[in-house]
């Protein structure tokens, strides 16, 4: 399978598989871990409410580690697919927003009290 993936760079970028805040190419791009936890959770919570909203019935009579196996076997390939790369995409100017200069900020000298 690892052969096929490095044979296929166009459909598997080499750091595409180093995580959800990882998909950028360039190192300077990968945004801070605290702004991928945020986009993490926006895709992820939306998600979650749906399936269990669409599934909710159907899933009442299994065991909870019968519902988390289902839910999360949808969960993950939508998050890791889909919905992921679409927020990196949509929310890009914020994810890397803190490495250009423009956006970085400027220290202003206090002055002293007294």
């Amino acid at each position: 399978m690892n052969h096929w993936i490095k044979a296929n760079p166009k459909i598997f970028p080499p750091a595409a598989s180093a995580g959800p805040g990882r998909s950028f190419r360039a190192p300077s791009a990968t945004p801070p871990r605290w702004k991928t936890a945020i986009v993490t959770w926006v895709a992820v919570y939306p998600t979650i409410t749906g399936l269990l909203l669409v599934a909710g019935q159907h899933l009442e009579m299994l065991s909870i580690a019968v519902k988390t196996l289902i839910l999360t076997s949808i969960l993950v390939p939508l998050m890791t697919f889909i919905l992921m790369p679409m927020m990196t995409w949509i929310l890009r100017g914020w994810l890397v927003a803190a490495d250009h200069p423009a956006h970085s900020r400027q220290e202003v000298p206090c002055a002293k009290l007294g």
